[in-house]
C-alpha cells in the first residue's frame, strides 16, 4: 500500500507484475479494493480469496479487517477456419499462433480448424502459416466485451506461386516523376508487412509503363520508379536488400492491344502502368 502515485485517496493498494528479473509498473487495484480511505494490508489465502484492512466508511470501527472473493474472469473461445486465400479450400496442419506476450501454439485439424481460450480486456496478434504460402496475421480484442461468447477469426493463406505476378494496387506516380507519394507509401506499406511476415521469401518489385512516349525513355522511367518503391522498402523497414530486386520493363509488357500505333483509350493505357511484385525465390 502506498499513498504515493495516482490513487482513490489514502493509501491505496497497489499490485505489479513479474516480468523475467523485472517487474512491470505498478497498477492500482481499484474499486473495490480500495477506496477513498485507508487501505491496507492485502493478502491472499489462495488463488480466488483474501483479506485487507481498511477505515472505509460502512466499517465497524477504526481500521476493519474484510474478506473477499475474487470474481472469476469472463473466458472467450476464439475459433475460426484456415481457407486458401480465394477459395474454399481448407487448410489441415497450419500452424496457428496467438500471441500476448508468450506466445501459444496449435496445429488446424484435418477441417482446418484452430481453437484458442482467451483472457478479458486483452489484445492479442493471431497468426497463420503453412508451408508454401503467405501468412496471415490478424488482431483479436476482448477489450469492451462483458459477456463470454465465441470470437470468429477466420484465416486466408496465399498459395505461393513463384514467378506469378501479384498487381500492387493504387501505386501511382505524378507525370513524368518517379517519387513515391503519401498514397503509394501506403500499398507499400502492405508489401513491408508481407515481407516481414514471411523472412523466407525473396522478391523481384517491377515497374511498367504504357505505350505512349519514346520507348528507351520509358523502359528508364520504370527502372526509376522501381528503384524509387525498393528504396522506400529498404527506407522504412529492417527488410535486408538483398531480398529485393528492382527491374523497370518499360512497355515491353503491355497487358493488353495497347501497343505502338494503336488508338486506346485513357482506361485501357491506365491498365499498362502498373507496380508488381512476384516471388523469385524462397
Amino acid at each position: 500500500s502506498t499513498d504515493g502515485g495516482i490513487g482513490m485517496g489514502g493509501l491505496d493498494i497497489f499490485k505489479a507484475v513479474r516480468k523475467g528479473d523485472t517487474y512491470a509498473p505498478k497498477q492500482n487495484m481499484g474499486y473495490p479494493i480500495n477506496s477513498p480511505r485507508d487501505d491496507f494490508a492485502y493478502v491472499l489465502t489462495d488463488d480466488t480469496t483474501g483479506y485487507l484492512s481498511s477505515n472505509r466508511i460502512g466499517g465497524q470501527g477504526s481500521d476493519d479487517i474484510y474478506s473477499f472473493v475474487q470474481k472469476p474472469g469472463i473466458i472467450f473461445t476464439l475459433e475460426g477456419v484456415v481457407y486458401e486465400k480465394g477459395s474454399r479450400r481448407r487448410l489441415p496442419n497450419s500452424a496457428i499462433m496467438l500471441t500476448k506476450g508468450s506466445p501459444l501454439k496449435v496445429i488446424t485439424d484435418a477441417g482446418g480448424n484452430y481453437r484458442f481460450s482467451i483472457k478479458e480486456n486483452s489484445d492479442y496478434t493471431l497468426r497463420g502459416e503453412k508451408g508454401g504460402y503467405l501468412s496471415d496475421n490478424q488482431t483479436v480484442t476482448t477489450k469492451g466485451l462483458t459477456i463470454a461468447q465465441v470470437i470468429k477469426k477466420d484465416l486466408h493463406l496465399e498459395k505461393i506461386e513463384l514467378n506469378k505476378a501479384i498487381r500492387l494496387e493504387n501505386i501511382y506516380y505524378d507525370f513524368d516523376q518517379w517519387y513515391i507519394r503519401p498514397d503509394a507509401a501506403v500499398e507499400l506499406d502492405k508489401l513491408i508487412k508481407i515481407l516481414k511476415d514471411n523472412p523466407e521469401i525473396y522478391i523481384e518489385l517491377s515497374s511498367h509503363t504504357d505505350s505512349k512516349g519514346d520507348d528507351d525513355y520509358n523502359h528508364q522511367l520504370s527502372q526509376r520508379r522501381a528503384n524509387a518503391a525498393v528504396n522506400y522498402i529498404i527506407e522504412n523497414s529492417d527488410v535486408d536488400e538483398e531480398r529485393i530486386i528492382a527491374r523497370g520493363y518499360g512497355e515491353t509488357r503491355l497487358l493488353n492491344r495497347c501497343k505502338n500505333g494503336v488508338n486506346c483509350s485513357p482506361a485501357e493505357h491506365q491498365l499498362n502502368r502498373r507496380t508488381e511484385f512476384r516471388i523469385i525465390k524462397m
